[in-house]
């Protein structure tokens, strides 16, 4: 048994795996993270075209 975020539910559908919702659970996030100045074009390339699908709020990084 393992917990993960909902969207995993329908990018990893594979038989004999069966996903149960906790509906009584904090909001959980998933986070993609690299080192500064490290990112290579294509990954920049495809980091831009999320962004632009799945605007974030402005935050000033600090997660607490």
């Amino acid at each position: 048994m393992g917990f993960t975020t909902s969207s995993l539910t329908r990018l990893y559908d594979r038989p004999g795996i069966q996903f149960v919702p906790i509906v009584d659970r904090p909001v959980s996030y998933t986070a993609l993270a690299w080192v500064a100045g490290t990112l290579s074009a294509p990954a920049g390339e495809l980091l831009q075209h999320m962004l632009a699908r799945l605007p974030l709020p402005d935050t000033d990084g600090d997660s607490r």
